[in-house]
């Protein structure tokens, strides 16, 4: 069966960028700003020459009637997809959606590949990206260790922070970047390892927020984490009567408190 594209309508564009991002993405789309272009599944992708870096990273996920689902782009204005290389990625597909490569999603490429051919693969990733390594340490604690280093979490984070850039929306970007830690705790508390969760509940946020001063949080995106991890601390008190575990959690929740009282 062929692999037909989703066809995409000028109303379905217009519902989901609005002026003046989809007038300028007119413009990109007429420069042919959009290129490496490529299609998996129902997601389209592809790079877009920017003003402020040599290029962006641009995704739209459509649904099957070719209306948008989600976007993103790592532009400063990105953040939710409705900015103006969006636009001009949606304009590129609708005008020419035969230049979309048809690629296999990332996932089921991956499930193909022999275990050997993986760590190769991950170890070549860690070596142009040093940084990775300390968040595949993380990710890769088994079920049954003992708890969590908390250096390790400390140092995970301060990475998150400084990946995350300078530009006005780094702060959604360390939030995206601490989100795996976070799914790392919530992780071992579905496996009832409620010591390691509660390590990593109680130090993310805390370590988190010693990079506050750095950031601004318009948003919202880090106060959303550090709710999270005090949701996954209550879980946890909940969990266990063992005071050397309930003391750590009741500080760091303390300190959070405190945190919050100073900053108002």
């Amino acid at each position: 069966m062929a692999d037909l594209s989703p066809p995409i309508t000028n109303a379905a564009i217009e519902t989901w960028i609005s002026e003046p991002y989809l007038g300028r993405g007119r413009k990109y789309a007429r420069q042919n700003a959009i290129f490496d272009t490529r299609r998996a599944g129902l997601t389209i992708s592809a790079r877009c020459y920017g003003s402020s870096a040599p290029y962006y990273r641009v995704s739209v996920t459509l649904t099957p009637n070719g209306t948008v689902r989600a976007a993103d782009c790592n532009c400063p204005v990105g953040d939710g997809g409705q900015c103006k290389h969006v636009a001009a990625l949606l304009l590129t597909y609708q005008a020419h959606p035969q230049v979309f490569r048809v690629v296999e999603a990332l996932a089921s490429r991956l499930e193909r590949m022999d275990k050997a051919a993986l760590i190769a693969l991950i170890i070549r990733m860690i070596d142009r990206e040093p940084e990775l390594e300390d968040l595949l340490e993380l990710q890769l604690q088994p079920a049954d260790a003992s708890p969590v280093n908390a250096e390790l979490i400390q140092r995970q984070v301060a990475v998150a922070a400084h990946s995350a850039g300078d530009s006005w929306n780094a702060i959604d970007a360390f939030a995206d970047n601490l989100r795996p830690i976070l799914e790392l705790a919530d992780a071992h508390l579905r496996r009832d390892n409620v010591p390691q969760a509660a390590l990593i509940f109680a130090v993310l946020p805390l370590a988190a927020l010693e990079h506050y001063s750095e950031f601004h949080d318009e948003s919202g995106s880090l106060h959303e984490i550090v709710n999270e991890c005090v949701h996954g601390l209550s879980e946890c008190l909940a969990a266990t009567d063992a005071p050397p575990q309930r003391q750590l959690m009741l500080q760091a929740l303390f300190s959070i408190k405190r945190w919050d009282l100073d900053y108002g």
